[in-house]
């Protein structure tokens, strides 16, 4: 175990130790860089008067559970359940996350998708639900994945907006590393949230 794990939050002892040095690269990568929580806080993103938005992004070690509901391998009807602690640039953990979600055909086009709904709780006292459809493949391959977000409580309740993330490695099969973000608004400028 290395105190640099420790810093992040993460039990290294969990990691199985052929991808030890994995979590550890990518962690490093992932959490320089990518801005602190609620970078340009309460900015106008497009300069409307009276436009609050807030932007954030970071890094999730993500724990995956898979329910198999038929043959072997993602399918129709699979689920998955996470928990994901969330880390800004500093490497401080800042967040956590709950989430589940379900493999389906997409009626267009046949390609497997993934349905999310995902509860994340900051540390500050805000949280945020977000949810959507991804495509199961290119979540996969890396490709950003850009969903809605609605704030629930704190400074965020009532705000709206995206959350996007992207895979960076999967060094076990409970185990996914994420960049991540939101940036959510307020519904209309002057109006109050509540």
């Amino acid at each position: 175990m290395t105190a640099h794990g420790m810093e992040m939050g993460i039990d290294m002892r969990l990691v199985p130790p052929k991808h030890l040095t994995a979590v550890l690269a990518t962690l490093a990568l992932g959490v320089t860089g990518l801005g602190a929580l609620h970078s340009a806080a309460w900015a106008s993103t497009d300069g409307t008067p009276g436009k609050k938005c807030v932007t954030f992004s970071g890094t999730a070690v993500s724990h995956l559970t898979f329910h198999d509901a038929g043959a072997p391998g993602p399918g129709p009807g699979d689920s998955l359940v996470y928990h994901d602690e969330i880390y800004d640039a500093a490497g401080t953990q800042v967040a956590f996350e709950d989430g589940t979600a379900v493999l389906y055909l997409d009626p267009v086009d046949g390609s497997l998708r993934e349905w999310l709904a995902v509860d994340l709780e900051l540390t500050n006292g805000s949280s945020i639900f977000w949810y959507g459809s991804e495509s199961l493949a290119g979540g996969a391959a890396g490709e950003k994945q850009v969903l809605s977000a609605v704030g629930t409580g704190g400074e965020l309740r009532g705000m709206t907006g995206t959350f996007w993330f992207q895979l960076l490695s999967r060094p076990a099969p409970d185990l996914s590393l994420f960049a991540g973000g939101y940036t959510l608004c307020n519904r209309n400028p002057g109006e109050s949230q509540d």
